[in-house]
């Protein structure tokens, strides 16, 4: 996953006021981020193929092609979400730890499910419509800009 400018502006700011450069690296570092590629204004997935789902609250990170911000898939025994990235407070791209999720900009910390667990941000993550068909391994997401147009 790319480093944004803002974040990576903030950590280039805390490394100078006396941070630790692994620090700041790391949350720059490429985690694994699966591309994707939209057709018909979904995105298919094949769930099984995805390591970070292989456990039954795992957490995958998706770049659809063409797209600046990721989406998270939430697999919580056998159901699968899919969550925007964009943290609800400042717009912020919030980043994949475990078990939750952070924004980097302003602290506001998310559950597994996308619910706030710390502010400043008051509302949960934005949910991508999505379904998971009955062969059980295939997951279809609506294409996040084409359900932010509505």
């Amino acid at each position: 996953m790319k480093c944004s400018r803002r974040v990576f502006v903030s950590r280039a700011g805390a490394l100078l006021a006396g941070g630790s450069a692994a620090q700041w690296l790391a949350g720059c570092a490429a985690a694994t981020a699966y591309r994707v590629t939209p057709a018909g204004g979904q995105l298919q997935l094949d769930v099984a193929s995805f390591r970070d789902l292989h456990s039954t609250a795992g957490i995958a990170t998706v770049q659809p092609d063409g797209d600046d911000v990721p989406i998270f898939i939430v697999r919580q025994n056998e159901t699968y979400t899919a969550l925007s990235a964009v943290c609800t407070h400042r717009g912020c791209t919030v980043e994949a730890k475990t078990g939750r999720f952070v924004c980097p900009c302003h602290g506001s910390t998310y559950s597994a499910t996308g619910s706030v667990l710390r502010g400043p941000a008051e509302h949960p993550l934005r949910r991508i419509p999505s379904v998971l068909r009955a062969d059980g391994r295939t997951l279809v997401i609506e294409h996040p800009r084409r359900t932010a147009a509505r």
